[in-house]
């Protein structure tokens, strides 16, 4: 037995996406504030020689500092009222996407509400007083011999000298990789993952569940019920659309798997609590050939198989099932994960063994025949040891899954099959109605649903981080530009001013990248739970990822430094 809390069972799953999420945004944002920082550091430096001469004419620290702390804060407050607005149509868009499965996990209906618009406020708040407090800081304490000077103020390292602005760039140059990073492993997490042999062939598999007949008729007939079934695949196959046609007690990817104990009869009984247990189905003989399961060992069933005698009323219970099924071996198939796992290194054909447990009573069942294994909840969960029984020897009232193979596509066939189905059970619904393509993509569809929604922040990080390398060179070479002109007017050439831009904008980012994967190495064993078949540490995505970080940086840092090439000596020399 397992004691789970409600609320874990309810949204425990929902809990480490909505955290690993959280992060995604969580660094888009550190970002987007870095770009800002850069920019209003850029400006600062642009803004030296006026609050020089606005000190020189009487303005106190206090006063300058308000006036660039309100000047941030508006930045802040406008970007922050655009993001509201983008959020509340990404809000409603993004609804449209999140697929059923993720929906339930969360429970609940999500929202822009006031607690949200809150800590939106109080973000931009922050963003705005923090990022704009250290250059408002920095402009109210000016040098004005510094200001003249237009010399920026730098940090060493054994790497070298960098600037405050530099340093910045570099982080988040590593921010984006480690998104970047992310969002690869994810996409060959669930590349690995769709690879995965499911053990049927899903392609023109229409799926659907029919109730079962009133429990008064089964009590007066069980065997009606296995009559009715009969009729119905007799009606469906009939039709020219469909290949071939099954009933089943489950369906893969249908989360309605039975499992139960068991035990074999030529060994000792097992200890309490180490029972084997594998995954028990009522099916018709054409069940496998319509699931696309290959019979590997033994023989299917026949349809001949001899029937118990059921207790008049159909009341079955412990007292009577060891009656019904004292003198027949009911027939089964199991899968080959079953036979490796409960007969290894023999032959299981023939040999028997029990449902349930000893005090039980259950019936015993003789193995016809070995099938393929399946998977059954989810491409990530491995094969489960299962066995068939017919319908025909298990007549239990239960709801069962139609499965139709079409000879075209499955859809256009959902009519006729529907219109077979009700000719000979009117008053029983149809429902549950899918393609088995359907079925398997709605099972990973939580895995697609985060890795397109990291991708997507990556992708923002990206684009971010090259407009804050842009801008970065952009206002270097602005600033740099009298050094340009006597630089070439003493004779340098343009590839190699194009070289020099090139290189200091391609040195930020390569201090970057290495920063960032070793923060994508350290933080992505916390993307463990979402990735299939791919380790934290995969070299390609590591590689790939850089190699577009690397790429896109080049293409920003080209752009500026073309702009250096173009420089008028005779222009530069003029500048003031």
């Amino acid at each position: 037995m397992r004691v789970v809390p409600l609320r874990e069972q309810l949204a425990g799953g929902a809990r480490a996406n909505q955290f690993l999420l959280l992060g995604a945004v969580g660094m888009v944002l550190l970002i987007a504030c870095v770009n800002v920082a850069n920019m209003l550091l850029a400006r600062s430096f642009a803004r030296e020689r006026e609050m020089a001469v606005r000190t020189a004419l009487g303005a106190t620290r206090g006063q300058l500092l308000r006036q660039l702390l309100t000047e941030s804060l508006l930045l802040a407050a406008g970007g922050g009222m655009l993001g509201v607005a983008a959020g509340l149509w990404g809000f409603e868009f993004a609804q449209r996407l999140v697929p059923g499965a993720v929906r339930n996990a969360l429970g609940a209906e999500g929202g822009l509400d006031f607690r949200v618009l809150l800590f939106i406020a109080g973000v931009t708040l922050v963003t705005g007083i923090s990022f704009g407090l250290a250059p408002a800081w920095r402009l109210s304490h000016v040098n004005p011999i510094g200001a003249l000077k237009n010399t920026p103020g730098s940090v060493r390292t054994w790497l070298g000298r960098f600037h405050s602005r530099d340093l910045l760039v570099i982080t988040q140059v590593a921010l984006a990789l480690m998104l970047l990073i992310g969002a690869g492993l994810m996409i060959r997490s669930l590349q690995r993952l769709t690879a995965v042999p499911t053990g049927i062939e899903p392609e023109r598999l229409l799926t659907l569940r029919v109730a079962p007949p009133p429990a008064e008729q089964y009590r007066r007939d069980p065997y009606h019920y296995v009559r009715v079934h009969e009729e119905i695949l007799e009606a469906v196959a009939a039709l020219p659309e469909v290949e071939v046609a099954a009933f089943g007690s489950s369906m893969p990817f249908a989360h309605s798997t039975s499992t139960s104990g068991l035990f074999r009869d030529d060994r000792p009984v097992p200890e309490p609590g180490s029972f084997p247990s594998a995954n028990s189905h009522v099916v018709t003989p054409g069940y496998f050939r319509t699931m696309g399961i290959p019979l590997l060992r033994g023989r299917n069933f026949d349809g001949l198989e001899p029937q118990p005698a059921m207790p008049p009323g159909g009341v079955v219970d412990v007292q009577t099932i060891a009656k019904i099924y004292k003198d027949i071996d009911v027939a089964c198939l199991i899968s080959q994960r079953m036979a490796e796992q409960i007969w290894p290194g023999e032959d299981p054909i023939g040999k028997r063994f029990q449902m349930g447990y000893p005090d039980m009573w259950l019936p015993k069942l003789r193995i016809i025949g070995v099938v393929g294994s399946t998977r059954q909840d989810g491409l990530d969960r491995g094969e489960p040891p299962e066995y068939y029984m017919s319908l025909r020897q298990f007549p239990a009232p239960m709801h069962l899954h139609l499965a139709v193979r079409t000879r075209q596509a499955p859809a256009a066939v959902l009519a006729s099959v529907r219109a077979a189905v009700q000719s000979v059970a009117r008053d029983e619904p149809v429902f549950d109605v899918k393609l088995m393509t359907a079925r398997i993509a709605e099972s990973l569809s939580g895995r697609r649903f985060n890795m397109s929604l990291f991708t997507f922040f990556a992708g923002m990080a990206l684009l971010l981080s090259v407009i804050g390398i842009y801008g970065l060179l952009s206002f270097v070479v602005a600033q740099r530009t009298r050094e340009i002109g006597i630089r070439m007017a003493l004779g340098a050439r343009r590839h190699d001013v194009l070289r020099d831009a090139v290189a200091r904008g391609m040195k930020l980012v390569t201090l970057g990248a290495v920063l960032g994967m070793a923060g994508a190495w350290a933080g992505n064993r916390l993307l463990q739970s979402q990735l299939f078949g791919v380790g934290g540490d995969d070299p390609l995505t590591y590689g790939a990822g850089a190699a577009l970080l690397l790429l896109a940086a080049a293409f920003a840092c080209i752009l500026p430094a073309q702009r250096a090439t173009r420089v008028d000596p005779i222009t530069a020399l003029r500048a003031e």
